[in-house]
């Protein structure tokens, strides 16, 4: 029973992932199809370039938000909860680090907060997520920024 929990879960996963957790803008998940095994918590990220408040980062430049985060043994996707700006129709891109290991990558496709769901496979695991942004883009009448709200792992 518990096996066919587990694939009915990354089935549903698979179908968020190719809906809005891809680099194309399929928009976000309004609701988390997976328990939250671990939230991380906002202030413990290290950005190199951001405001903390009390809806959480808002980072306006290329940054790097780095935390001390053990991925746990049954997580099978993170989630971020995000919403973007766009800059001459490009919206923010995050990449997704466990350690050293890039989990996937997102494109924020949404002024309006949503979830954004990266899948992870069992060999991504380590002791650090990493969030970066590296397309930011200013036109003068246009700015990509992103705001990224809340951060947890998802599993059965």
């Amino acid at each position: 029973m518990r096996k066919i929990m587990a694939v009915l879960i990354l089935f549903f996963l698979i179908i968020i992932f190719l809906r809005c957790g891809t680099e194309e803008c399929g928009g976000p998940a309004t609701e988390l199809p997976t328990p939250i095994l671990h939230n991380i918590p906002m202030e413990r990220f290290s950005p190199d370039v951001a405001e903390l408040d009390e809806n959480g980062w808002f980072i306006k430049k290329n940054c790097t938000l780095a935390s001390p985060a053990s991925v746990p043994s049954e997580a099978t996707a993170i989630a971020i909860l995000a919403s973007g700006s766009s800059c001459e129709e490009e919206w923010p891109l995050l990449d997704i680090y466990v350690d050293t290991q890039i989990a996937g990558s997102i494109r924020i496709c949404s002024t309006e907060w949503g979830w954004y769901v990266i899948p992870i496979d069992n060999t991504i695991r380590g002791n650090e997520l990493r969030i970066t942004f590296s397309n930011d883009r200013y036109t003068g009448s246009e700015d990509i920024n992103i705001a990224i709200r809340k951060v947890v792992f998802l599993g059965v």
